[in-house]
Order: structure tokens, then sequence, then C-alpha cells
């Protein structure tokens, strides 16, 4: 699906409920080596054996085609370590107000940061549905565990909001109506 003059990027998909998972997999069929990272055993053992845990249209039939572009493992360390791109799309549940509870992504944030290697550029982005703030928190966050740590990697950060449709997911990132990236 690549063209000339594509360079695939190392990727390292935090999260693959169904925005990750979806764009983890549409990530790897366009030519990019994707790493999900997820802490359900479960759902891992289904995608270790090339099985989708959600129904999505074609879903099954892409992770068949990029098994070799695409891996799933429980640890974010090494898949952070040696990532480009490190995407963060794990769950916002509503909190009792109703506005999004972000403890999963400022989780998320920690951890990458701490399994970041001295020196490295990383793009940090953002893909879980999240209210205006957040990025400047996942940024503080990042910030704080390598000054913590002494570590000088270069972090940019990103926000990538999604605009998949359930059971249209594919055909959403493969052919999308707009895109958002800032």
């Amino acid at each position: 699906m690549a063209g000339e003059g594509f360079r695939p990027l190392r990727v390292a998909m935090i999260g693959t409920g169904y925005v990750g998972l979806t764009t983890g997999v549409a990530l790897a069929y366009v030519g990019h080596e994707v790493v999900g990272v997820d802490k359900d055993p479960g759902k891992l053992r289904l995608l270790q054996q090339g099985r989708s845990p959600i129904h999505e249209h074609g879903l099954q039939e892409l992770l068949a085609q990029t098994r070799a572009r695409l891996r799933f493992t429980d640890q974010a360390a090494p898949a952070v370590a040696d990532a480009e791109v490190i995407m963060i799309a794990v769950g916002t549940p509503p909190r009792t107000d109703g506005n999004a509870d972000t403890t999963m992504v400022e989780e998320a944030a920690r951890e990458v940061a701490e399994a970041m290697q001295d020196g490295r550029a990383y793009t940090v982005v953002v893909k879980s549905t999240v209210p205006i703030g957040t990025n400047r928190r996942v940024a503080n966050v990042i910030h704080r565990v390598l000054r913590d740590r002494g570590n000088a990697a270069k972090v940019l950060i990103a926000s990538n909001p999604e605009f998949l449709r359930e059971g249209q997911a594919l055909h959403n990132f493969l052919y999308p109506d707009r895109i958002v990236v800032g």
C-alpha cells in the first residue's frame, strides 16, 4: 500500500480497545510497524492468535494481512523504547459528573515516559477522547517523569481526535471525510 519514498514508522499503540485496535491495524495495513500494548490478558491472547476481540467490518481480514507488521504485548517498555510515534488510545469513561475521567490517559503517559530512552526523540499522540487541556497535562506528566529520571528524551505532543464510527471505523480511517491533527 505504501508508495515510493514512504518510510514506515515504528508505532507503539497504548490501548487496543475499539479506537486503538482499528487505528493500529489500519496503520500496519498502510505499511507502518505497530506494537499494540494492552493489559487485558484475554484480549491479548485473542490478538496474539490473530483473532479480533471486537466486531468491525473488515478488521479480522486486515488483522490477518498485517501480521508481519503488527504484534501485541502487555509490556509497554520495549514497545515505547523502540517507537518513533507513541499513540495513547486508552479509555476515558465518564465520571459521575459526566466529564471524562482522564486517569488512564495520565497513567499511560507516566508509563510511556518511564520507558523512553535518554536522548531519543518521540512524538506522543493523544488519540483518546479527552477534554481540552488534557494534552497539557500529558506533557506535564511526561516531562516531570523524564526530569525526575534525568532523561533528556525530546518529546513532541500532538492530538489526533477520532471520528471513527462503529462498524465503519476502518473505512473512516482509510477514507476520512476530515483529518484533524494538532
